[in-house]
């Protein structure tokens, strides 16, 4: 029988050297890992190489991915944004490390001159920070994650350096949670009045009369072309039926949402609108385009009766005087035109007054001056009835029907109606969106509104019916749609919203060549 190998006999035949010697295994990881190192070394050589001879950049292939299609420029020269050993981001730890982030700003600032958020803020953060590119060439540059806005917004008492007596939220993480309410939409500013609850009833009742108000009342206030206008826009058939306005025949977003005849083209909009607008925001209303087919500037002229008591001009009979009137004019203004206008009359013999009275102007002497006294007095009856119909507030004609006045006599003035052109003064919102829903889903107290300071504009509840998170609410399937900050709100200049792309705070420090611009 064969004798059992001991385990010392065992561990003789083991070298204890063996660590010594590379064994396959061992001579491959060597191996990988040298080449790990080479092969990526040997690819930039020859990217360097091969860049110098094809006289692009050398460092060409060593980009993180494309950048964003608005920079496909710039793709292959990593010059254009970025400085040398110098960090890009302030988010990243690099930055103590390879200097300050912002450096990298002045490059950004070549194109884009970028406004700090607002004025009160302590930090100031770099470009790249929020604005991230090599995403791809069609990923967005502007549409920051909710992220970077709550980074301060979550408690922002700590990143801004005082209030300046203006209220801020100091905790907002997403709209559908603690937004506050848009604090715009707290009072209406303007000092002009309107009726919506009248103007939008069929045939405009008033409290004293039925509904009456036809299309032949507009041709016999506004003329035979408004008319035309506001019968093909409502597609009327007849003359006589009632006028029905709705929220288009005011608020338009486009020049051509409600067309003109060609006699109002001149009239209406030369030098008030532009070609075509946007359709982001309404265009403003005026009284020329909106007001003045059945609200015609009308002066009262007041006619001696021959046959009457000339002393106490009896038997007064008033018409309606042949005179426009423009719209924009102070009332000391108003008044100087009907004077003239009244002064004129007389002194032709016109439109019922005296005409034995009448005189040839003589040189030297105006015209006033040589009327007949009882021709100046019958002049002055009509400038008072003048004053009455014009400024009296509630008269319910010509300028008193919509607005309000300073002052007395000669130092009247109208008071400014002062009608926001946007009412989010820290947000935006883009009508043109929204065309697809019926405009009384939002501004649901429209029809009911008698007073013009009622807000009609919705607030931050009716959003939420879309621009929320996907879930029944009530029973009822409601959100879906994106509600992140930037839906809404815009960064840089915050403070000033209606500025546009081409508003100076957004352009460029320095004019440059299109080859300075390309080749950079």
């Amino acid at each position: 029988m064969a004798q059992r190998e001991s385990g010392k006999q065992r561990a003789t035949r083991i070298p204890l050297d063996y660590f010594k010697a590379a064994n396959p295994l061992e001579k491959w990881k060597g191996l990988l890992g040298w080449a790990a190192l080479l092969i990526p070394a040997a690819w930039l050589g020859a990217s360097y190489v091969l860049s110098l001879a094809r006289g692009q950049e050398p460092d060409l292939h060593a980009s993180r991915g494309p950048v964003a299609a608005v920079h496909q420029a710039w793709n292959a020269q990593c010059s254009a944004c970025h400085v040398p050993f110098q960090a890009i981001s302030s988010h990243s730890f690099v930055p103590p490390l390879m200097g300050d982030a912002t450096t990298s700003d002045q490059t950004c600032k070549a194109c884009h001159q970028g406004p700090i958020h607002h004025v009160n803020q302590i930090e100031e953060r770099s470009c790249a920070s929020c604005h991230r590119d090599h995403r791809g060439s069609s990923a967005s540059l502007t549409r920051v994650p909710d992220s970077d806005c709550t980074t301060c917004h979550k408690n922002l008492k700590d990143h801004i350096a005082k209030t300046s007596g203006t209220e801020f939220a100091n905790v907002v993480t997403r709209f559908d949670v603690d937004h506050p309410d848009f604090r715009s939409l707290k009072s209406d500013p303007g000092k002009l009045a309107f009726n919506h609850e009248l103007h939008l009833a069929r045939g405009l009742p008033n409290k004293n009369a039925a509904a009456r108000f036809t299309f032949q009342d507009i041709a016999d206030r506004g003329g035979p072309a408004f008319q035309q206008r506001y019968m093909a826009f409502f597609k009327a058939v007849n003359a006589t039926d009632l006028v029905q306005l709705n929220c288009q025949a005011c608020h338009q977003l486009d020049r051509a949402d409600f067309p003109l005849t060609e006699d109002l083209e001149r009239e209406v909009i030369s030098g008030v609108f532009p070609p075509r607008a946007a359709g982001a925001h309404f265009l403003p209303l005026n009284y020329e385009n909106h007001c003045k087919a059945c609200h015609p500037l009308e002066a009262t002229e007041i006619r001696w009766d021959a046959k009457a008591d000339k002393a106490q001009f009896g038997n007064a009979k008033p018409a309606k005087a042949n005179i426009a009137i423009p719209h924009r004019l102070e009332p000391a203004a108003v008044l100087t035109v009907l004077k003239d206008y009244f002064t004129t009359q007389a002194a032709r013999g016109q439109a019922g007054f005296l005409q034995q009275k009448a005189k040839m102007p003589l040189p030297g002497k105006t015209l006033a001056e040589q009327l007949d006294p009882e021709l100046t007095a019958l002049i002055d009856r009509n400038m008072k009835q003048t004053e009455i119909e014009f400024f009296t507030t509630g008269f319910q004609k010509n300028c008193a029907l919509c607005h309000q006045f300073e002052g007395d006599g000669k130092k009247r003035k109208v008071t400014p109606p002062n009608v926001p052109l946007v009412w989010f003064e820290h947000a935006r919102f883009d009508h043109t969106a929204h065309r697809a829903i019926d405009c009384k889903q939002c501004h649901v107290a429209a029809t009911l509104s008698a007073k013009s300071s009622d807000v009609l504009v919705p607030n931050r509840g009716n959003c939420l019916q879309c621009h929320a998170p996907r879930g029944v609410i009530s029973g009822k399937l409601q959100g879906g749609v994106r509600f992140d900050c930037v839906e809404c709100h815009r960064y840089h200049n915050g403070d000033h919203p209606w500025q546009g792309l081409a508003a100076p705070k957004r352009g460029v420090e320095k004019l440059q060549s299109i080859d300075e611009l390309i080749r950079k």
